[in-house]
């Protein structure tokens, strides 16, 4: 960790293009005890990691090689440049893919946009209600009126989801190269989903194929 935190601290130097005497002076330490630090022979402070971490304008987790992500949740802003964690399905993985396909889509009509944020929010709702259901979150936060009818309102976001995206071909610019692939954030929460859903659909083939044998012997010994 201590040597992981040491080329870090050496490279966000190298990459200002400053000198260990500049660093040091900005930093306020000796040029010796900066040199110490980067090259790993004595351990610093809280206090030189918050200022460090100020300085190179990073985050205090990537100096101490907590996270690969040099700005935090800023740098998930951006989701047109991939990360390096795109590939683990995290809550900012999930929200970088939300916020890759809204771009992939690439209609940037104000009622268009709208509609696209809402369908997240319903998506999110859904799941917020089926916990309700099961008695794992607290149902007095549902609004007044609300019915737990999961397969109407399935219906319901399956035709907001066809009325969002039913759209003119000609409001349509995509703004993401396909060519290029799918973003890395979006593969990894289609393939999360995808893979959960089909391990669910084997599982339930399963049964269904148990069931059948099973009513099928059942027949034969009945004729019911």
């Amino acid at each position: 960790m201590l040597d992981s935190f040491a080329s870090r601290l050496s490279d966000l130097r190298k990459q200002r293009d400053l000198s260990q005497k500049e660093a040091a002076q900005a930093l306020g330490v000796s040029q010796a005890l900066l040199s110490h630090y980067e090259n790993g022979i004595r351990e610093c402070g809280l206090d030189f990691i918050a200022k460090a971490a100020k300085f190179y304008g990073v985050t205090c987790d990537y100096l101490l090689c907590a996270s690969n992500s040099k700005y935090g949740f800023f740098e998930t802003l951006d989701f047109r440049n991939e990360l390096e964690d795109d590939s683990v399905l995290t809550n900012a993985t999930i929200y970088r893919a939300a916020g890759a396909l809204r771009e992939a889509l690439g209609n940037t009509n104000e009622d268009f946009v709208r509609q696209t944020l809402v369908l997240y929010s319903i998506c999110i709702y859904r799941v917020f209600l089926f916990a309700v259901s099961k008695g794992r979150a607290p149902a007095n936060w549902i609004k007044v009126g609300c019915a737990l009818d999961f397969e109407m309102y399935l219906n319901a976001v399956d035709s907001l989801l066809l009325l969002i995206l039913d759209v003119p071909a000609k409001k349509i610019n995509l703004k993401y190269d396909f060519e290029q692939g799918v973003p890395e954030c979006l593969k990894t929460v289609i393939d999360a989903a995808h893979d959960a859903l089909a391990d669910r659909v084997d599982l339930l083939s399963d049964i269904m194929t148990k069931r059948f044998f099973k009513d099928s012997e059942d027949y034969k010994k009945t004729g019911k």
